[in-house]
Order: C-alpha cells, then structure tokens, then sequence
C-alpha cells in the first residue's frame, strides 16, 4: 500500500491509430519531492518506450505497473503502537475508499438476472442472486469454522469482511478466500496490484444522478482553479452522499473472537458507508 505525497507527469506522443490520442500522460511519484517524482516520470517514459518497442500496447494496463495509488490520501488510521493500519483516500471519480493491507475485505458482483439466467432457473438451476451467495458464504464458513465473516449488501451484491484475523493482500490464503467466496475478479486483481484491500465507503456520483468527477478536479490538482472546481463539486457530491448509504448489514457467520484491530477499521466503515434505511449507491 503505497501513497506518494507528490506526483509529476509527462505527456508522451503516441499514434493516434493506436491509442485513440495523441499522447498520454505517464504519471511520476515521490515521498521525497517534486524533483524526484519527475525523475520517476521520466524512468517510466524510458520504461514504457522499451516495453513498447517489445509489442506493448495498452498504456492503461501501463499505469498499473507505477507502485503508487494516485489518490488523495484524507486521514490515516493508526494502531495502538501508531503503525499505520489503513488510509482513506479519494478516488479519481471523487468517492471515499478505505485502504488496508490487513483486513480482509471482498466484494461479490451479483450478475444480473437475463434470458439465460431464466431459462436456467426454470429448468432448476438456482438463480445466483444475493440470496444465493449469502447461504453460500454461510456453508462455505460451517466448512470453514476458523474464519468469521462479517457480510453486508452492496448495491451491485455483497462485501464480506472476516473479523477475526488478520490477512496479508497478497498472500495465497487471501488469494484462495478471494476464489472460494466468489469474490469479483477485477477487485481481486486490484487488491494484488495495489498491495492492499479495498472498500470504497460514500457512493458512486452516477447512481445518485452526479457527474463524474471532471479530470482538471482531480488529484493531484496543479492550481487555484482546479482546486476551486474540486471543492464546488465536494459540496454538491456530499449534500447528495447523505441521501444514500453503501452498505446494509446482513448477518455474521461463526463465532471466533473478534480482532481488535479488524473492528477498528470497520468502526470507521460503518460509521460512514452503513445505513439501514437509505437506498445504496
């Protein structure tokens, strides 16, 4: 889990008939100082022109290789020893997301219901709803009495927690908890990418009838202007944030001992994405 405090980027030229543009921006970072994140930048050009020559071709798979989240880190969590146990930050379309490299979180995407999915159910295959994936996180824990699960809905499915013990994000445990849950793919392949587990805690803008959050807004912001825009934008996504929730508890599954530190994190969780009245975005 890597967040810089300063960001420096180049704008490289590019074929347009091949990337749709012509140029991208390749982003440098840097705890250090401006000077070093442009260093950093300009390694990556050097990087991203040699893999380039080798045949590579999507410059947004690219940025996943930089090491650093670009987001604005807001406040830090800290154990009782004062490490670092998780960070808030914000998003690049402007939502708040909570970041830990030892609490493990999943979110399952439950598909929509289609013609297929219909015609399944009708001859007796069961509908992979959300009922579906509770009761399969609930024999999956009766198998598994050494984990203790912690489940709440999201608008798009569900996001399991286990409150109990402590994960690393890379580790092989995480990686087969992430498989044997069902647990999204894409957000699996963030979390090993961004060394951390991620829950994202106030809505998305769109499923509250918001814009995204305009580039120039976004971190990290070059002037006045920008910042301006970003906190005209803040105030009308917070005023509506407060309509909706993000998450509804659901129910806990075994009986280990709760870990301290795991309810630290989701103290924060539920305080700012739980309701159990609002509609969830």
């Amino acid at each position: 889990m890597k967040f810089a405090k300063y960001w420096e980027k180049i704008e490289l030229p590019v074929k347009k008939s091949l990337f749709g543009k012509s140029s991208i921006s390749i982003w440098g970072a840097s705890n250090e100082s401006r000077e070093d994140a442009l260093k950093h930048a300009q390694s990556r050009v050097e990087d991203f022109q040699r893999v380039f020559k080798n045949g590579f071709s999507k410059s947004n798979e690219y940025e996943y290789s930089n090491g650093y989240i670009k987001e604005e880190v807001i406040e830090e969590i800290q154990c009782a020893d004062g490490a670092i146990l998780g960070v808030l930050t914000r998003n690049y379309y402007g939502a708040l997301v909570l970041n830990t490299e030892k609490v493990f979180f999943g979110d399952i995407d439950v598909p929509k219901s289609n013609l297929v999915s219909k015609i399944l159910t009708f001859f007796g295959k069961p509908e992979k709803d959300k009922a579906y994936f509770i009761e399969h996180i609930k024999t999956f824990q009766e198998a598994n009495p050494q984990y203790t699960f912690r489940v709440y809905e999201t608008c798009a499915g569900l996001r399991v927690v286990v409150v109990n013990q402590l994960f690393e994000s890379n580790s092989t445990s995480a990686n087969s908890l992430f498989k044997a849950l069902g647990v999204d793919s894409l957000y699996a392949r963030l979390c090993k990418s961004q060394s951390c587990f991620r829950a994202r805690l106030t809505p998305k803008p769109w499923r509250m009838g918001l814009k995204y959050l305009d580039p120039e807004c976004r971190y990290p912001r070059k002037n006045k202007q920008d910042q301006d825009a970003f906190e005209k934008w803040s105030k009308e996504y917070e005023l509506m944030s407060s309509k909706f929730g993000v998450v509804r508890w659901v129910d806990t599954f075994g009986s280990q001992k709760e870990n301290a530190d795991v309810m630290k994190i989701l103290s924060v969780h539920d305080k700012v994405a739980l309701s159990s009245q609002l509609d969830l975005a």
